[in-house]
């Protein structure tokens, strides 16, 4: 809990302290060996549905994913349900992917609020929301 909270602080800040252009002047030795694709229409592809989709729906649909041979899955996201509402049910997601303990899901959160929820909820890894400037960053975490 404690320690995946200051590194999530700390990753915010050195984000916010790196340049852009230092990244887009990496050499080609720097390209890793191995890339992780994470499948995130569970959480990004149904984020902006104006209907409420079911617990229910978004277990299947990670239920089939993981069936297509998807090892890791952004299965939700921690945030207001006042901004998202259609990730206001991510706890009872979360709680449906609980066993399967073959799978490898990950969960946003934008801030340590939603860290604590996502900690709570039983998250064992989490995608941090990090934005280039300050106002996308308050855009994204209100």
């Amino acid at each position: 809990g404690p320690m995946l909270r200051t590194a999530w602080r700390d990753l915010r800040a050195e984000f916010a302290n790196s340049s852009i252009r230092r990244i887009g002047q990496r050499s080609l030795s720097g390209i890793p060996a191995r890339v992780k694709i994470t499948d995130v229409s569970p959480r990004d592809g149904l984020q902006n549905e104006k209907l409420l989709v079911p617990v229910a729906t978004k277990l299947e649909l990670i239920r089939r994913l993981r069936a297509a041979g998807v090892k890791h899955v952004e299965a939700t996201a921690f945030v207001s349900p006042k901004a998202v509402p259609q990730m206001a049910d991510a706890k009872e997601v979360m709680a449906g992917i609980a066993s399967d303990v073959d799978g490898a899901y990950t969960c946003l959160v934008p801030n340590v609020k939603g860290m604590d929820a996502a900690l709570a909820a039983g998250a064992k890894e989490v995608t941090v929301l990090a934005a280039a400037t300050e106002t996308m960053s308050q855009r994204n975490t209100r």
